[in-house]
């Protein structure tokens, strides 16, 4: 059984790119909630 840490430089790139999709769309998500809540606010909605 290999060791997390030694194969950490070789991942496969799709892992990498998965990793990233999932970082951004969190961030996506997180920026349209705001703005959700931004714009109702400004609309007295909340």
């Amino acid at each position: 059984m290999k060791l997390r840490c030694s194969d950490d430089r070789d991942e496969h790139p799709l892992m990498t790119a998965t990793r990233w999709i999932i970082i951004a769309s969190f961030w996506m998500f997180g920026m349209v909630g705001a703005a959700t809540a931004v714009m109702a606010l400004a609309m007295g909605v909340l």
